[in-house]
């Protein structure tokens, strides 16, 4: 039996203790072990990792969700990422649409019956009133509007109670993949909303940090901040019926922590283990580690406005001298793939494009091309809570060295990290293993993290190529063609080329389970969709 005064050594709130000890975890309740509480329930304001987490089961997308593709022989399906247009997805709020033939609207007849967990029926006033309070809010709604074309409400034509339709800037490729799922929330029971809020909170953003108000499978019960998030099932939800109608998610802060718990057989799923911890998971016959091949890229950064990584040669020499399949054996265990492209390799039009190899001798002579033949000093940074980034950046210390570059590490708490890399671009060079390009497109994810340096807050190595950038234009408002994936072609090829990024590793996605646990499934952002599980 799991020793409560173990748990307290290891720094677990008493209230978890207390939990544990009365039995809650019954039949039709899944406990699982998470890092935090979420900063808030809506995805427009603080979002966090635990708040896409509830986005994807509060909600679960917006109009679409992608098509599941079985995968008979793994322990987790996966999604219909190579099929485009429509092709890869089906309706969730969505009943039937058609595009018009410029490409340019989508009219929609959405679903009757659908339900909020208050009893309000989902209508076509709900769904132009998300994207109002979107725009307003100036979060990543927003964000995402301006990614498809969508200019505000205005662009939401209500033609019915249950009819809508969206109207869009221009012709877009990826309309029905970004909103298959969404980071952001909604579309929200407008009428729940509206009785939470004020003259002075006209959007009840105060109420809805903390509470939810979707039309998806699970509704949030209850958050208690750094102890954990309960969630119920929504009672009026209409779609697949989840097998666990409670679920229970506790804040506990160290990855060894939630291993000894689920070890301990005291929750059902730890979330976010190291590949380390993975491996004692494996080893254990009362426990899986679930995967699936992911698009979580491990990379280094370079800071390409500031020396000298603004020299493209010294860019060039670091990925020479970058030890790749060291990487992969000794951090992920083998299970991580070489990382070809700016483009995951599970999407529709990756190509092969970086074709950097370990060669300290063409790394030295590169340098010396460059101008630093005795090398130069650099500060490589990482977030410390990342075990992955920090191994990954020892070893890059050490064969960075046997070129005479001098690498000092720098491990960062991860809120000053997340500042020091976005809100301030300020980092020469750093390791991480934290970002995924969620939408299945090539365009998407050539643009989302190098495209349009200082007006694109997350481009945190402050990559500004105008060429690169006017192809992002062109491909983001043109439909799949051959003309598109020849431009697509040649960002991946620049990327490869001029090197902001040294291209590592796509590893795993994974989740550490109880054996008798099944029904996962992996999507493109990586989180976990609790209705799909089942014991």
């Amino acid at each position: 039996m799991f020793n409560i005064t173990r748990l307290a050594r290891l720094g677990l709130a008493a209230a978890f203790a207390t939990t544990l000890a009365a039995g809650v975890a019954k039949a039709e309740t899944l406990v699982m072990a998470i890092a935090n509480t979420p900063a808030s329930l809506d995805g427009d304001q603080a979002l966090s990792a635990e708040g896409e987490m509830m986005m994807a089961n509060i909600h679960g997308g917006d109009l679409f969700l992608y098509k599941i593709i079985e995968q008979p022989d793994k322990s987790a399906d996966t999604v219909d990422l190579r099929s485009t247009d429509d092709r890869g997805v089906v309706g969730l709020v969505a009943e039937s649409w058609e595009t018009s033939e410029d490409g340019t609207s989508v009219t929609i007849n959405l679903k009757k019956g659908m339900k909020s967990y208050a009893g309000n029926e989902f209508t076509a006033e709900d769904y132009k009133w998300a994207w109002a309070r979107r725009f307003a809010v100036k979060g990543v709604g927003k964000f995402i509007g301006d990614v498809i074309g969508i200019n505000g409400a205005e662009s939401i034509e209500i033609l019915d109670t249950h009819k809508v339709r969206v109207n869009l800037r221009g012709t877009t490729p990826i309309f029905f993949k970004i909103l298959a799922q969404n980071y952001y929330g909604g579309p929200f029971d407008s009428t729940e909303m509206k009785a939470h809020a004020s003259e002075e909170d006209p959007w009840a953003l105060e109420w809805s940090r903390t509470h939810s108000a979707g039309f998806g499978p699970y509704h949030v019960e209850k958050v208690t901040p750094g102890v954990e998030t309960v969630l119920v099932t929504n009672p009026n939800w209409t779609g697949h019926k989840p097998h666990f109608d409670r679920v229970i998610l506790k804040a506990v802060p160290e990855s060894s922590a939630r291993l000894a718990l689920l070890k301990a057989g005291q929750i059902d799923i730890a979330w976010g283990l190291n590949e380390r911890e993975l491996q004692q998971v494996e080893a254990d016959e009362n426990l899986q580690v679930v995967r699936a091949a992911a698009n979580k890229q491990l990379y280094v950064g370079l800071g390409v406005d500031k020396p000298p990584f603004d020299n493209v040669k010294v860019r060039q020499a670091m990925a020479w001298a970058t030890p790749y399949e060291d990487i992969i054996e000794k951090v992920y265990y083998g299970n991580a793939r070489r990382m070809r492209s700016t483009v995951p390799d599970i999407y529709a039009g990756f190509e092969v494009t970086y074709n950097y190899e370990y060669d300290l001798e063409k790394a030295k002579a590169l340098l010396a091309e460059a101008g630093f033949p005795d090398g130069f000093d650099v500060k490589l940074s990482y977030n410390a809570s990342q075990k992955e980034a920090e191994e990954m950046a020892i070893l890059v210390k050490s064969s960075w060295e046997q070129i005479g570059v001098s690498v000092a590490l720098q491990a960062m708490p991860v809120a000053v990290f997340t500042e020091q890399q976005y809100g301030k671009k300020a980092l020469q060079a750093f390791a991480v293993n934290e970002q995924w390009p969620w939408s299945g497109d090539p365009g998407y994810s050539s643009w989302v993290y190098l495209g349009n340096g200082p007006d694109n807050f997350i481009n945190a190595t402050n990559y500004n190529n105008p060429h690169y950038n006017d192809l992002l234009e062109q491909v983001m408002r043109m439909m799949d063609s051959p003309e598109r994936e020849a431009i697509t072609s040649e960002l991946q090829q620049i990327a490869a080329e001029e090197v902001p990024w040294i291209q590592v590793a796509w590893f795993d996605w994974t989740i550490a389970a109880k054996k008798d646990l099944q029904g996962f499934l992996w999507t493109p952002d990586n989180q976990i969709r609790f209705m799909y599980i089942n014991r």
